[in-house]
């Protein structure tokens, strides 16, 4: 019960309906086949109302979904909230769109190198960076899976495509040199009217794929090293990549009921079936708080005793005890005794 009081309490700090939030959770573990107790869910829910997330339906529509990517990527439910709820406030979506974000985090773990652990690491420094450059979250999760499949590091492939994104946004003196030059647009205007892939395309043709030159215009190695493997295959990788992102829904889902069938979620799913059980039992909990409540009293009133009754009330207890401990044996042995006295007559 201490977890879920505490869990309870810091919700409601946050001014969330902590009693409704309790029944739509346990309603969500339910479901999920109690892949995660309603107490797990409700310490996650802090997080996720901190992020601005603070109606009961809200909370429970992104803990549903995260659930299956928690599962489904091999990862855990705080990760995917926290993961899911910075993409959300990134992009101003609302919590009905968790399902379908979710879905892309899964085919991004699908199709790329990377798993959701790693992803919910590093995306929410590169959302926001996206959004500006009115690059969609589905276009973004493509090139992840496109780059990191290539061989690059997770870490670098996100570094990378900062770098580069930025790059384009306020592009340095040399590369409006070259890009003048070479008549093609890289700016911001070009990137939120072409996408990410249409600037890519646009410089690399223009510079005849020369990668010395398309350097040049990100002026970062680690940019470069991003976005070549977009551009080794002009894009065929990125572009089927998109298609699967766009057509992602159940992605979650479907990682999820296969990871369930492992004994080590067998047994968690009987564990938390167990807690939902308990939890359903929450009036045993304040008659329990109750009674904690009287013996603290006790204790403290006992301790304000004089210390010499103290050690003469714990000595007469601890003898008591001795004594009820004790009895049983000695009439054992009694018993025993009169056993083998009687053999003896017997056989006499």
């Amino acid at each position: 019960f201490s977890a879920a009081d505490q869990a309870s309490g810091a919700v409601r700090t946050l001014g969330v309906n902590v009693d409704e939030l309790k029944g739509k959770l346990f309603e969500v573990s339910v479901a999920s086949g109690n892949l995660r107790s309603q107490t797990e869910l409700l310490a996650a829910s802090y997080d996720i109302a901190s992020a601005g997330f603070n109606s009961a339906a809200e909370i429970s529509q992104i803990l549903a979904a995260s659930i299956d990517g928690a599962v489904g990527g091999m990862t855990t439910m705080a990760k995917v909230s926290d993961a899911a709820t910075s993409v959300m406030n990134a992009y101003g979506m609302s919590a009905d769109q968790a399902r379908g974000l979710i879905d892309g985090f899964i085919q991004t773990q699908n199709d790329g190198k990377i798993v959701v652990d790693q992803y919910a690491n590093q995306i929410g420094r590169l959302a926001p960076i996206a959004k500006a450059a009115d690059i969609s979250i589905e276009q973004l999760n493509a090139a992840i899976s496109s780059i990191t499949a290539a061989g690059l590091p997770v870490e670098q492939t996100f570094t990378g495509l900062a770098m580069a994104i930025q790059g384009i946004m306020k592009p340095t003196g040399d590369a409006q040199k070259i890009a003048k030059e070479f008549g093609f647009e890289f700016n911001a205007t070009a990137l939120k009217a072409k996408g990410l892939d249409g600037v890519l395309m646009d410089m690399k043709t223009a510079l005849h794929g020369n990668k010395e030159a398309m350097g040049r215009m990100f002026g970062s190695v680690e940019a470069l090293k991003a976005v070549l493997p977009l551009l080794n295959d002009d894009l065929v990788s990125f572009n089927k990549n998109l298609e699967n992102q766009e057509n992602s829904s159940g992605a979650a889902a479907a990682a999820s009921l296969i990871m369930s069938g492992t004994v080590s979620q067998a047994l968690g799913r009987v564990m938390d079936g167990l807690g939902n059980v308990i939890r359903n039992l929450d009036f045993l909990g304040v008659a329990f708080k109750a009674l904690l409540s009287v013996v603290n009293s006790f204790i403290s009133g006992f301790l304000g005793l004089p210390k010499w009754f103290q050690v003469a009330a714990t000595s007469a207890v601890a003898l008591a005890i001795a004594v009820v401990a004790v009895l049983p044996a000695i009439g054992g042995l009694i018993g025993v005794f009169a056993a083998l006295k009687g053999a003896a007559v017997v056989a006499a």
